[in-house]
């Protein structure tokens, strides 16, 4: 290349007779420019201060606040009938928020109502056929970020973060992006926003961190832009996380506030439950043994190797699982990982067990997903009880799946049918103690609050079915949501329950 430019120099100095020449040998130089060099100079800084201010021109600010109304729905992160359907939906109406961004909080009130989609509700403590309910939240200044941030997923919140950061701006096609360094709670965090040719701001991408994603992603589109009272503001408004909508609103009015907004302190923590007296976990069967807490588990023991059933309900209680089946079960490696369904109260701290060398068994509806979400990075933790990436295998169960070892011990894993609850339910049956281990089915028996209105609760009906056809010969459950009475439940107390109606 460098003989080519050097005979190009030598002509153009020696033939260029007139304009026409010399332009034909600048066109012909343009061929040895690497694309990168014309790339950096098409994405060069955009001056930050003419670009905010014809942003918050053409938005109708700078605004001290925000209050809008409008109609649609939220969705329970991480509580999918379905994991391929996205979240389930809530249904919003009368959906009132008003954003001090002076301040840093936020009021929302609505009516909310569990189970949009009838046939399925998904998680949440979403039941059959429930009514409206007034709804109400605040965010205060003092939030944890993956809350505070949703007052500046908003147009007006996003230019006033811009105004107290350092922002990179740079041309995107007839637009730009805006790149915005954030600390908060001693994590470096990054939010990317799109503005169209008029200045309208259309997106806005970030990551918080997630025990089942990772890095997650967080997306906040904004539809068509419309004159509210004195202000532009987007017609529809949603926010994605992990790839799906947790917010889907259909805008009425929008206006500038003034309000103050009482910055309430957060509601304080619900104290540590106070330590249980005596052992954490209770045999029972030969080498099965129930992990005690909240959410309870199940270690079994076999010849080299023992099984965790469920109990994942975060970070914290996954590590305490993994410790408390070491003690029980000495000296042999955790080969799986049992996840009744995906829900993530039942599915964070996976990430754990992988990191164990274990293999996570669930449905085969979810193997997929679990296998991508689990296998990407998770950097954005202060204390990380696991390496950032970890590897991840997992094994898709359809229909029936027996783990055993030649000293008798086994485990016998079956899919249910979808309820209104999940689609990609499993149950563990062990026969050696004739114990079945669930998740959810048995909730609403456990809390009087879920009990049926019309007859035995739908949930009791189908998981009593669907042992009826598997032709389960058992006489105890361990629920995973701990009964009354921690650890079992006796086959007899279903029976009675959905013989009274």
């Amino acid at each position: 290349m460098t003989s080519s430019i050097a005979g190009f120099i030598k002509y153009s100095n020696e033939s260029a007779k007139n304009w026409r020449q010399l332009l034909g040998g600048i066109i012909c130089l343009s061929q040895f420019i690497h694309p990168a060099f014309m790339s950096a100079a098409q994405a060069q800084p955009v001056a930050t201060t003419d670009f905010q201010a014809a942003a918050v021109t053409a938005l109708g600010g700078p605004l001290n606040g925000i209050e809008f109304t409008g109609a649609g729905w939220d969705a329970c992160l991480g509580q999918a009938w379905a994991i391929s359907d996205g979240w389930a939906r809530w249904e919003l109406t009368d959906y009132h928020r008003v954003i001090d961004y002076a301040s840093g909080t936020s009021s929302q009130t609505a009516q909310r109502r569990a189970g949009m989609d009838a046939d399925h509700i998904g998680g949440c403590g979403a039941q059959p056929a429930a009514t409206p309910a007034p709804q109400q939240s605040f965010i205060n200044s003092t939030a944890t970020w993956p809350d505070q941030m949703l007052i500046w997923l908003t147009p007006h919140g996003f230019l006033r973060l811009l105004e107290a950061g350092k922002p990179v701006i740079t041309k995107e096609g007839a637009g730009w992006q805006v790149s915005l360094p954030l600390e908060r709670d001693m994590l470096a965090y990054k939010l990317i926003g799109h503005f169209n040719a008029r200045h309208e701001l259309t997106s806005i991408q970030t990551w918080i961190d997630d025990p089942v994603f990772g890095d997650m992603e967080v997306l906040a589109e904004f539809g068509a832009y419309k004159t509210f009272t004195g202000v532009l503001f987007p017609a529809t408004f949603s926010i994605k996380q992990g790839g799906s909508p947790i917010l889907s609103l259909a805008i009425a009015s929008a206006a500038a506030s003034t309000a103050t907004l009482p910055n309430k302190p957060p509601a304080p923590p619900r104290p540590p439950a106070p330590a249980t007296e005596g052992p954490k976990f209770k045999e029972i069967g030969k080498g099965i043994f129930a992990i005690l807490g909240g959410y309870q588990s199940v270690a079994v023991e076999f010849d080299k190797f023992s099984v965790v059933i469920d109990g994942l309900q975060n970070d914290a209680r996954a590590q305490e699982l993994i410790k408390l089946t070491k003690e029980a079960i000495p000296n042999k490696p955790i080969r799986y990982v049992v996840s009744t369904h995906s829900h993530f109260d039942h599915a964070s701290g996976l990430r754990q067990f992988a990191a164990e060398g274990a293999t996570i068994l669930t449905h085969e509806m979810n193997a997929a997903f679990f296998q991508k979400a689990l296998s990407a990075a998770r950097t954005l933790r202060v204390k990380p009880t696991e390496p950032n990436v970890v590897s991840v295998k997992v094994q898709g169960i359809k229909g029936h799946y027996e783990i055993k070892d030649g000293a008798g011990q086994s485990i016998d894993l079956y899919a249910l049918a979808p309820n209104a609850h999940a689609a990609d339910m499993l149950i563990a049956y062990l026969p050696a103690s004739k114990t079945v281990v669930e998740a959810d089915e048995l909730e609403p028996w456990i809390n009087p609050v879920f009990g049926g209105k019309n007859g035995p609760h739908p949930f009791l009906v189908h998981l009593d079915g669907e042992l009826k056809q598997l032709k389960i010969d058992y006489q105890n459950f361990v629920p995973v949501h701990a009964p009354p009475m921690p650890p079992l439940m006796e086959r007899a107390e279903l029976e009675k329950v959905l013989s009274a109606h």
